[in-house]
């Protein structure tokens, strides 16, 4: 790779925001030849997490995870900070999972002599569906399908997570873009011993957004405690739908949300579960994804019950139980708690597919591309 200069361009807070695979591939993985940047904007309270990286704050106006105000006020100061920083840092490649803040990059990349990597992990326009009034839903997701159709014709290269954004890229540009999923670092999730005990817990790690699904969640708990007195759910994780998913698992004395933990935290806790929940709701947003919790569970041996969805399903096959609805979900779980050859089943061929998604192997991949680029 030479010493080649990286600038990562984040979809959210670097030190304060969720921890996603731009955080596997550059912190936990890296790559010895490559000098790596990343812009930090505070968009969230706190800061979480540290970083062996260069990074740079950006000068923003806070405004405590709003996240359109946050864009509304701070997007152009941001535009020129990113402009600047390439150009003081003499950044050969940009990598970034953010449509909006690496768009003047790809207008001015020629006069910059940067190459541009753009990481499509999610459809935003599917957010249209769940943040949008419902009047102006189509249309905004109209706009956003456009602007991402933009976003992926001017990227020098385009890396997918997940089998329908490869398809909808390749639809768009007639270029296949770089399939590399999601993954887990096997070894860190891996139980020493035998993690089976008396309590029945049910768990979910992961955002709690309305799109997360967590309320239908919470709502399954009633029809397996009928048939498992003793269950609990245990639900891990910060976002939008905070409030409501807490003033819902209050009225059962079995479901406990325990708010934000660290990424350190999850393998621990992981290990702890009798089942782990992809409670995902079908929407456009969440039909493309490559959720990363999948492949910690089956690497931390938890059998997977998952709502239906495209990616999971084309992922998991028969190494999941899938639902549909809330009395789907029940009694996926009560099947499961139930019948322990099953549960072997699905633990077995779940470690025997994470294997294959090792963050570090994926890495070598990820950073193939950026090689061929600097």
């Amino acid at each position: 790779m030479g010493r080649c200069r990286i600038l990562v361009i984040p979809a959210i807070d670097w030190l304060g925001g969720p921890e996603n695979r731009l955080h596997r591939f550059f912190e936990d993985v890296g790559h010895p030849d490559a000098e790596v940047h990343v812009v930090h904007f505070p968009l969230f309270e706190s800061t979480i997490r540290t970083s062996r990286l260069w990074v740079h704050r950006a000068p923003c106006v806070l405004t405590r995870r709003r996240t359109a105000l946050f864009y509304l006020l701070n997007l152009f100061p941001l535009w020129l900070f990113i402009l600047h920083l390439i150009r003081k840092h003499h950044i050969h490649v940009v990598v970034s999972t953010n449509p909006v803040l690496v768009l003047p990059v790809m207008l001015l990349k020629r006069a910059l002599g940067v190459r541009v990597v753009f990481d499509y992990v999610d459809d935003i326009s599917g957010l249209a569906s769940q943040y949008v009034p419902r009047t102006l839903r189509s249309p905004v997701a109209a706009v956003i399908r456009k602007f991402m159709s933009v976003v992926v014709h001017d990227s020098d290269t385009v890396i997918v997570s997940s089998e329908p954004l490869r398809q909808r890229v390749l639809k768009a540009t007639g270029v296949a873009p770089v399939y590399i999923p999601n993954g887990v670092t096997v070894h860190s999730f891996a139980p020493p011993d035998s993690h089976e005990g008396a309590r029945l817990v049910v768990g979910y790690v992961g955002g709690v957004h309305e799109w997360s699904g967590v309320d239908d969640l919470i709502r399954s708990y009633p029809a397996v405690a009928r048939v498992f007195p003793t269950v609990e759910y245990h639900i891990f994780g910060i976002g939008g739908n905070e409030a409501a998913v807490k003033e819902l698992a209050d009225v059962h004395d079995g479901v406990f949300v325990h708010g934000h933990i660290s990424y350190d935290e999850i393998p621990a806790i992981m290990r702890r579960l009798s089942v782990g929940v992809i409670p995902f709701v079908k929407s456009p947003l969440t039909e493309v994804a490559c959720p990363m919790k999948l492949f910690e569970y089956w690497a931390a041996d938890i059998p997977v019950v998952s709502r239906d969805l495209v990616e999971v399903r084309r992922l998991a096959g028969d190494a999941v139980l899938f639902f549909h609805d809330v009395q789907g979900l029940s009694e996926a779980i009560v099947r499961v708690l139930s019948d322990r050859a099953l549960a072997r089943r699905l633990v077995l061929m779940g470690r025997e597919r994470a294997k294959a998604f090792d963050w570090a192997r994926l890495a070598e991949d990820y950073f193939a591309v950026i090689a061929a680029m600097c």
